[in-house]
């Protein structure tokens, strides 16, 4: 799996991808942005224009909803998911 799908591994480890762009299988572009921030963009051909907007944290001891966005950002880096709008983790 690339790098970039591991948004979470990286972050909670205070580190950086060596390659802060990369495309998986299916011509997506991964693209680190800063500590915890990742944006995904589809092929051009694919994207149907829209934007969406990925966000959760951590209470007290629940980590479902970032683990969740965890396995959503493997199954597009893998490309078991296939994204066809613009993507900020």
């Amino acid at each position: 799996m690339l790098a970039l799908g591991k948004l979470l591994e990286l972050t909670l480890a205070g580190r950086e991808p060596a390659q802060k762009i990369q495309l998986t299988v299916d011509g997506v572009q991964m693209r680190w942005l800063s500590e915890g921030a990742l944006e995904v963009r589809p092929p051009q051909a694919l994207d149907a224009g829209g934007d969406l907007l990925l966000s959760s944290g951590i209470h007290g001891n629940e980590t479902a909803p970032i683990e969740l966005l965890d396995r959503l950002l493997h199954g597009i880096a893998r490309g078991e998911i296939k994204a066809r709008n613009r993507i900020l983790f």
